[in-house]
Order: structure tokens, then C-alpha cells, then sequence
């Protein structure tokens, strides 16, 4: 399944992780360990018990207080929850604006012991491909956030509930995820969806808490720093690759954005 992986990893020594943006829906399980997670300007203390759901629109960063560290971890495209879950409640765990959103869960032990059981059923259908493998795995992914969200409820955290606004939201982060290394704007997307550029603007900022150029550009940065690392492509095909023909002007906004030039990011991830 290209819309959707999962793992189970340990990491005994020398782990950590520079700030970055998912380009895809991310949950991890912490299992063992304790670390720092920094998501956007808040920290957050996890060991065995926390649930992280991260979406794209949030930078955020990783060190490792306490080895082993280990953890279940698995990715969902925005497109594949969009045409397969279809559910407001569960796409509001992800697209509500950060003062809504609940990023880190913390799960009391039957509960938590619930979702390991479903990890390893997800990875097994995931190594071993089986008939209606892909029915299975969605079930499962139903199963996973439909218990996120009671224990919310449980927790007095329940997300607001999804309306209008955040399923067009969500509709306009698949569209830009598709297409966000176009040279696109907010005219066009609105053009798209047959909305105003105001109307459509208003709407996305309210409920994800990002402008829609702003969402643009983070994605276009955090696939040049996916290619910058995984990749011996030129810096500057890379930057064509994920939208500039501006080399100078790619350059300027990854710098604003990783605190490093691309060469330099590059540079770095190599020594690591």
C-alpha cells in the first residue's frame, strides 16, 4: 500500500531528529524510552503510555531521554483518510488549528494495550499481504482512532465537532498536497473549489490554523529536505522539483525555515 506504512522500531543509542514537517499523516506509540517531543512551540515529555498524532502542518523535532526507545509507527497520505475513512470526527484529530488539536495522548494501560494489539495486526497485514489485506488494515485504522477518541471524550478533550468548514479544509489540503510543487495560488485553489479567495482563505485559517501559501510552502520545504537528504540530486533541481524557479528566493525561504542553507542541511545530514 504506497498510502499507508508501518513499523516497529528500537533505537538503543544515538537517536535524534531535526526539526522537519511530515509530508503524510503520522502517529507514533511510544512502547519504551522516554524523549522530548517538540511539536511547533510546545514541548511534551513521553514514555510508555503517549500517543503522538503529528500532521503536515506542524514542524517538530526529537531527543531521546532514556534507551531502549521504541515505538510502533505508521503513516496515512491525506488523500488515502480522505477517500477511504471519510469520517469528520477522526479527520478533525488531524486538521483542527493547533489550539483545538490535541497532539499528544496519553492512554491509560488497557487502553493503550488495545492499540498495540492493533498496531501488530496492521503490521502483519502490511508484511504479509494477504486477500483483502487493504479492507483489513482500514478497519484497523478505524479502530485505532475511534479509541483515540473515546479516551479523549474520557479526558474532557474531545475535539470540536467537524462542520462544513473543516471538511472543505481537508478538501483543500488534498488538493494542495497534489499539487503544492505547481505554481500555484490562492486564486487558483479557490477557482478550483468555486469559492471566493476571501471565503476560502477565512476558512482554511480558522480551522487549521495555517495560511494556505504558508501550508504550500512548508510542504515544498519539507520535500526539498526529504530529497536533500535521500538523494544526490543538484540543490537546484531539487528546487525546481519542489516548485521554485527561483534558486536565490528557494534558498532564502529554506533558510527562514530549517535555519540552514540547503547545501548545509545536506552537509549535516550526511555527517549524521
Amino acid at each position: 500500500m504506497d498510502n499507508f506504512w508501518i513499523s516497529y522500531r528500537q533505537t538503543t543509542e544515538k537517536y535524534y531528529l531535526q526539526r522537519h514537517y511530515e509530508y503524510r499523516f503520522q502517529v507514533l506509540v511510544m512502547t519504551g524510552g522516554a524523549t522530548v517531543y517538540q511539536i511547533g512551540e510546545k514541548s511534551f515529555s513521553l514514555q510508555r503510555g503517549d500517543v503522538v498524532l503529528l500532521n503536515t502542518l506542524e514542524d517538530h523535532t526529537l531527543k531521546v531521554k532514556r534507551y531502549p526507545y521504541s515505538r510502533y509507527i505508521f503513516q496515512v497520505s491525506p488523500s488515502y483518510m480522505h477517500g477511504r475513512i471519510q469520517s469528520p470526527d477522526i479527520l478533525s484529530l488531524f486538521v483542527c488549528s493547533p489550539e483545538n488539536r490535541h497532539p499528544v495522548v496519553h492512554l491509560e494501560e488497557r487502553d493503550f494495550d488495545r492499540l498495540c494489539q492493533i498496531c501488530t495486526e496492521m503490521l502483519d497485514e502490511s508484511e504479509q499481504r494477504g486477500s483483502h489485506c487493504e479492507r483489513m488494515i482500514m478497519a484497523d485504522l478505524n479502530r485505532f482512532f475511534v479509541t483515540i477518541l473515546r479516551v479523549l471524550e474520557r479526558q474532557n478533550k474531545a475535539v470540536p465537532a467537524a462542520d462544513a468548514g473543516t471538511v472543505l479544509s481537508y478538501k483543500v489540503l488534498n488538493y494542495l498536497d497534489h499539487h503544492y510543487a505547481e505554481d500555484i495560488t490562492v486564486g487558483q485553489v479557490a477557482d478550483h473549489f468555486y469559492l471566493s479567495r476571501h471565503y476560502i482563505s477565512h476558512v482554511f485559517k480558522k480551522t487549521t490554523g495555517s495560511g494556505i501559501m504558508e501550508y504550500v510552502i512548508s510542504r515544498r520545504i519539507n520535500h526539498a529536505q526529504t530529497l536533500l537528504s535521500e538523494s544526490d540530486m543538484p540543490v537546484g533541481k531539487i528546487a525546481q522539483e519542489c516548485g521554485y524557479t527561483d534558486f536565490t528566493w528557494f534558498s532564502r525561504q529554506f533558510h527562514s525555515i530549517v535555519g540552514q542553507t540547503p547545501s548545509h542541511f545536506r552537509a549535516a545530514m550526511h555527517e549524521s
